[in-house]
């Protein structure tokens, strides 16, 4: 995408300008590249437009910063943007090349035992979600960030198996959060 002056996003050189996203025309971020923050601290972990958040970034921060210990990964950089639903599907069309709605996509810049990744969720479909699968807002951004962080450590759900794997790794994820909150309450 094209990128202007403002926080450095998708596709934009490396470099510790800040840059902003556009899309179609429409600035829909404005953000540091993740590699670029390496540079300056141990792990970040960033939520870009959270909706309907009930959790500080700092709790979902620390849980992530678990689960990755869990998995036996390292956070490097690890950035959350949600958008709009049409947003979303224009980055599968010019992306993925493919034509269909989505709830997630993740771009994942390293591999293991390092992580560094963008994630995009799309918060229509987020909360359409909560709503076809009886669950709360907060379970299925849970969900969500679980996903998306077991795609940039090289889960994939491409298949009925990986998926089966997917959901129930998805799941244990989301235990450890409520393990966690409990423990801390």
């Amino acid at each position: 995408p094209p990128i202007c002056n403002g926080p450095v996003g998708l596709g934009a050189n490396r470099t510790l300008s800040i840059k902003n996203i556009f899309y179609k025309d429409t600035c829909i971020e404005s953000h540091l590249h993740l590699s670029t923050l390496a540079i300056f601290a141990q792990f970040m972990i960033y939520f870009n437009n959270i909706p309907d958040n009930h959790f500080s970034d700092a709790v979902l921060s620390n849980w992530l910063k678990a689960l990755a210990a869990s998995y036996g990964v390292k956070i490097n950089n690890l950035q959350y943007n949600f958008v709009s639903e049409s947003i979303l599907l224009q980055m599968n069309q010019d992306y993925l090349k493919h034509d269909t709605h989505t709830d997630i996509i993740t771009f994942s810049y390293v591999v293991k035992p390092a992580v560094e990744a963008e994630i995009f969720i799309s918060i229509d479909r987020m909360r359409e979600n909560a709503v076809l699968h009886r669950e709360t807002i907060e379970n299925e951004m849970l969900r969500l960030l679980s996903h998306g962080f077991l795609h940039s450590i090289g889960y994939k759900d491409f298949n009925k198996e990986e998926k089966s794997l997917m959901t129930a790794e998805e799941n244990r994820c989301i235990k450890m959060f409520h393990v966690k909150q409990e423990k801390d309450v």
